[in-house]
This record gives C-alpha cells, sequence and structure tokens, in this order.
C-alpha cells in the first residue's frame, strides 16, 4: 500500500518508515435527504458525519439536521439535497464516492454544493469557493462563493475568507499557499470541485495565526488556545469554558446565512 504523513492539514505520500498512515479499504455509508423544490435543479448541502468532535463535526450535522428540519414544510424553488458524508476522516472517501457517482445529467443540474465542516470552534466565521488556476496566477469559478459573500452582506452578517492571495503572499512564501478565496484540499468540498461542481465551504477557524505545523494554512484555529479539531479537547463542555456563547454565536450565523441561501430562487449562474 501507499504510505502517508501530514503537512499542514493535508497529508502527502512518503516513505513507509516516516509514516503515519498506510492505504487501507474504507468501507461506509452516505445518508441522502432531499427535499424536492419546485425546479429539479438541486443545491448540495454536504457534512461528514465521522468526526467525533464538537466541532469537527457535531457542528455541521446539527446545522444540517435543523435545516432540513425546517424546510420540511417550505416551498424551495430548488431541490435540497442533504449529504451526511462518511469516511471523511479517513480521505474524503464517502463526498468523493457521492460526487464520483453523479451522472453528467445530474452534475449539470446541480446548481452548487456547500460544504459545512467545524463550524464553532475558531474564532472567526469563514466562506471559501473557487478552483486555483496557478498558471494565470488567479482564482476561477467563485460564483458561489460570490453569491454567498453577497447574500450575507444583505443579511448584515459578516464572514472573512483565507488572506493570502497572490498580491498578499502567505507568511514565509512568495506565493500563497492557498489563494483566496479558495482553501485546500481537506474537506468534502473537493470531490465536487473536481468534476465541475462550484461550491461554498462553511467554517470557523483564525488563517491569521499559525497552525501546530507552523504554516498560515487556518489550522490554528484560535488565539487563546490554538487547534481543537482532531484534538481530545473537541468538546462541548471545554469550548463554552474557554470560549462562552461562541457555539450558539457562530451556529446562529452559519444558520442564518444557510436558511437564506436555501431558500434563494433564480441563481444567475
Amino acid at each position: 500500500g501507499k504510505f502517508y504523513k501530514r503537512e499542514g492539514r493535508s497529508y502527502v505520500e512518503c516513505a513507509e518508515e516516516e509514516a503515519t498512515y498506510v492505504n487501507a479499504v474504507i468501507t461506509g455509508t452516505n445518508i441522502v435527504v432531499t427535499k424536492q423544490g419546485k425546479s429539479d435543479e438541486q443545491i448540495i448541502v454536504g457534512m461528514h458525519y465521522d468526526g467525533d468532535g464538537t466541532g469537527d463535526n457535531g457542528s455541521g450535522i446539527s446545522l444540517g439536521l435543523i435545516t432540513a428540519m425546517k424546510l420540511f414544510n417550505v416551498e424551495t424553488d430548488y431541490t435540497i439535497k442533504f449529504v451526511f458524508f462518511d469516511a471523511e476522516e479517513y480521505g474524503l472517501y464517502g463526498s468523493t464516492a457521492c460526487a464520483n457517482a453523479m451522472s453528467e445529467e445530474e452534475i449539470a443540474k446541480t446548481k452548487y454544493m456547500i460544504n459545512m465542516d467545524s463550524l464553532v470552534c475558531g474564532d472567526y466565521c469563514y466562506l471559501y469557493g473557487g478552483v486555483v488556476d496557478e498558471e494565470a496566477k488567479t482564482v476561477t469559478d467563485t460564483e458561489a462563493y460570490d453569491n454567498a459573500m453577497a447574500v450575507a452582506e444583505s443579511l448584515g452578517l459578516e464572514f472573512k475568507s483565507n488572506p493570502w492571495t497572490y498580491e498578499n503572499p502567505t507568511p514565509g512564501y512568495e506565493e500563497p499557499l492557498y489563494a483566496a478565496p479558495s482553501p485546500g484540499d481537506w474537506s468534502d468540498h473537493v470531490g465536487f470541485k473536481n468534476v465541475g461542481i462550484k461550491y461554498v465551504y462553511f467554517e470557523a477557524t483564525n488563517w491569521d495565526i499559525p497552525g501546530p505545523y507552523y504554516e498560515y494554512d487556518g489550522y490554528g484555529e484560535t488565539y487563546l488556545i490554538g487547534m481543537l479539531m482532531n484534538t481530545k479537547n473537541d468538546y462541548l463542555d471545554y469550548i463554552e469554558k474557554y470560549f462562552p456563547g461562541r457555539i450558539l454565536e457562530h451556529l446562529t450565523q452559519f444558520s442564518t446565512l444557510l436558511n437564506a441561501l436555501v431558500t434563494q430562487s433564480d441563481l444567475s449562474f
């Protein structure tokens, strides 16, 4: 099999003696809940359920479940497909399988995908989107992100994005490690991006501080205590102890935006 070690938020192939993980056969189950709209054109709302933390990703699951419940008797212009992904933590297997199983017809009728992952621990609420074009030094396919930012502004909500650009590179680098407004390939948006579906990705973190691997990659999460995702401290009581009210505040902000997006009509892209 192939062997991998972590570099920042991602895993890279390495020699066996350096390895942290080895390739394995993964079996899992995605759960799909479909809210039929007036149109068969759809918005996919995705979140992984295999994490064991409050932030990563109990927060995304909670927001997905409550939004699906709220929409039960609400008429929407677009069909909303809620997908709860398995095996994200092992390498995005559930979401990649879901995206790769889509027919060309289903891809064509998908307006965009919303990915919700780790929404409550970090210092700030972020939105990401787009595909990096390294040759042109730009980011394309940002329509879903641009739309979400515009809707957020209309609602008086403030979201940040990855701050690093080709004009403002990641500290210590000549070019950005991850060019704004895009993130890296570390969450369930990736499979959909790879089949040509536009996306917007919700996350709470902090890109202005270095993470545990000393990179400005949004992996540090908090000024006060550093990273919580993938640690033993990612649980409700601990988060509330050090950041009282943050969970409710962040979920309220993301929920307000999500509800506006899934009930939106007449998208121009």
